[in-house]
């Protein structure tokens, strides 16, 4: 009989966390985030850091790929500017990126400016950078701002740079780094495309995601959207094992009782 239940426990607990591909993440031996298939970038499948024993810091950040279409999410569905050009470009007009787990004391060093270019010589207006180019990104208090007009590197910056005043920590005001990309190949050939990346910290997670750069006034939504999904996936997983537990208890009783 104890050998019965014990078989009957480890078919429950294995159908539990198969049928409804779900597919988890986390440290210690316990889930964090519980992501659903239809979240994760099915091209990066096979290369997701997919374990509950994930090991962080000195360099180490596993995670995943995500990818979400901006017109299935109700705060961006009627806001989102998708590119006629890349309509069939399976990353252009979505929400695209991953989700890295870093230790404590990288996710204090770790932010927005990872990634920035001459950032001290675009607020101090030194070398190629004497006269940058400051843009106001419409429909918010963000500004693009570019060494020269035909630069094809940008930064996205919460304030203007000011020569005058010594520069703070860049991660306090650098938001987003873009760069001009140009297809060289494929059925794109000779297209060009402005990408902006942002890499945004919340607790020991690290999302980095890639918008283009005609999304730029959507990045503090969009923040929220994905901290929004981030809570999802942790609840997915309190849910997952709590319906563990409630079937495990119900199969195991009317096993009994047969």
């Amino acid at each position: 009989m104890q050998q019965r239940i014990a078989l009957l426990l480890t078919i429950v607990l294995f159908q539990s966390a198969h049928a409804s591909h779900i597919h988890q993440f986390g440290l210690g031996g316990r889930p964090v985030l519980c992501v659903p298939e239809r979240d994760l970038d099915s091209h990066l499948l096979r290369y997701n850091d997919e374990s509950l024993h994930l090991v962080v810091g000195h360099g180490r950040t596993p995670g995943f790929g995500f990818l979400l279409d901006p017109q299935s999410i109700t705060k961006l569905a009627a806001k989102f500017r998708e590119n006629p050009r890349f309509r069939t470009h399976p990353y252009a007009n979505k929400l695209a990126g991953t989700v890295s787990f870093v230790s404590t004391e990288d996710s204090r060093r770790f932010g927005p400016s990872m990634r920035a270019q001459e950032i001290e010589d675009l607020w101090y207006s030194n070398d190629k950078c004497h006269q940058p180019v400051v843009d106001t990104i419409a429909g918010s208090e963000l500004f693009a701002i570019r060494c020269s007009p035909d630069d094809r590197y940008s930064s996205i910056w919460k304030r203007i740079p000011d020569r005058q005043l010594p520069m703070p920590n860049p991660n306090e005001f650098v938001v987003a780094n873009c760069r001009r990309e140009k297809f060289d190949f494929g059925i794109f050939a000779g297209s060009e495309i402005d990408m902006c990346s942002r890499i945004q910290i919340t607790g020991t997670l690290m999302i980095d995601y890639r918008i283009q750069i005609e999304n730029a006034d959507l990045i503090p939504t969009i923040d929220l959207v994905l901290i929004s999904k981030i809570n999802e996936w942790k609840n997915n997983c309190l849910s997952s094992r709590m319906q563990t537990r409630i079937t495990s208890a119900d199969r195991v009783v009317k096993f009994l009782s047969s």
